[in-house]
């Protein structure tokens, strides 16, 4: 039996309405996932430029620490160039840091430099001052070979140990006497006049330095092409002294020849002397000779450099160094001094 006609037409009816149905719920649903997807979308969007501005400002600190950090390096540099460019009476030693030493035909940027005086002599001749003061009267004089009297590096090494009076080479206050004029004390200032001013030369004598930070290791390449003192110009020099006054002479250590000499006189003015080992005994056996009320010391410094042991044994006083001593077997500086004092006797 067929269906009649308002049957068939409520049945077409109920399934134009489910299909309506479907169709709207997967519209629905074809929305929803639009609307999810735009949103992860928009917060994927959100989460990159959240990481883009925080990488920007990363980028942003990194380069303010960076210009702080070149700023104060700058700063140092400047501090130090201020500090340390002097140059005394032995040798201008300019230091380079750099990452690690070079190989040979390569090219390094230094990450510090710096400018300062250097050697035993100036060294021994600042120490003295600190200690010393204007008491008793006790002035350090410089024994050297210098360059030209009027070149800017002599006027920068006098200049270096407190010495301000060029023209009569004595340096410091104008009266000579270590008093300034408002009644403070200062050291000592040394005394210029035994210099040996080679007229020819305007360079003092200089070292450099190349300091690995990778290792810490320090190379040092030195330079100078100042005439030596000779014996004979030692002796006039000597001989400006009186046999009775008590002097002393300290002779430091040398590498090679054309080291300053300082003269010590404990009445009224110091001196010390440094020279190589075999210059250095023909200059104690001549001061024995013409002063023979002087006191002598020396330094002994490196392992193993020929004549110290003789400089030692004509010396009244010998300073060690620490390295000299444990060459030599000595656990400590007492029994160094013990040992090397009954070798002596």
């Amino acid at each position: 039996m067929e269906p009649d006609s308002g049957s068939r037409f409520k049945q077409e009816q109920e399934q134009e309405q489910e299909q309506e149905q479907e169709e709207q719920e997967e519209q629905e649903e074809q929305e929803e996932q639009e609307e999810q997807e735009e949103q992860e979308e928009q917060e994927e969007q959100e989460e990159q430029e959240e990481q883009e501005e925080q990488e920007e400002q990363e980028e942003q600190e990194e380069q303010e620490e960076q210009e702080e950090q070149e700023a104060q390096e700058a700063q140092e540099a400047q501090e130090d160039q201020g500090r340390d460019e002097k140059i005394a009476c032995d040798r201008c030693s300019c230091s380079y840091s750099i990452p690690h030493y070079p190989p040979e035909d390569a090219k390094l940027r230094a990450s510090r430099v710096t400018i300062r005086r250097g050697g035993n002599c100036p060294n021994s001749l600042e120490v003295l001052g600190q200690l010393l003061g204007p008491r008793d009267g006790v002035r350090p004089y410089l024994v050297a070979p210098l360059p030209a009297r009027s070149s800017p590096a002599t006027q920068r090494i006098m200049a270096s140990l407190g010495n301000a009076r060029l023209d009569g080479l004595v340096g410091g206050d104008a009266a000579g006497d270590g008093l300034e004029e408002d009644g403070g004390v200062t050291a000592p200032p040394v005394d210029f006049r035994h210099c040996l001013f080679r007229e020819t030369h305007s360079e003092a004598a200089s070292s450099y330095i190349i300091r690995s930070d990778a290792t810490g290791s320090r190379t040092l390449v030195n330079h100078s092409d100042l005439p030596e003192m000779s014996v004979d110009e030692f002796e006039a020099i000597v001989r400006t002294f009186d046999p009775s006054d008590e002097t002393w002479w300290h002779f430091e250590e040398a590498t090679k020849g054309n080291r300053p000499e300082v003269r010590v006189h404990t009445g009224d003015k110091l001196l010390l002397q440094g020279r190589i080992p075999d210059t250095t005994l023909g200059c104690i056996h001549l001061l024995r000779d013409m002063l023979p009320g002087a006191r002598i010391s020396v330094e002994v410094e490196k392992p193993g450099r020929p004549g110290l042991l003789q400089l030692a044994d004509e010396a009244d006083v010998v300073f060690y160094s620490r390295s000299w001593a444990e060459s030599r077997g000595h656990g400590s500086a007492e029994s160094c001094l013990m040992h090397e004092k009954r070798q002596k006797a």
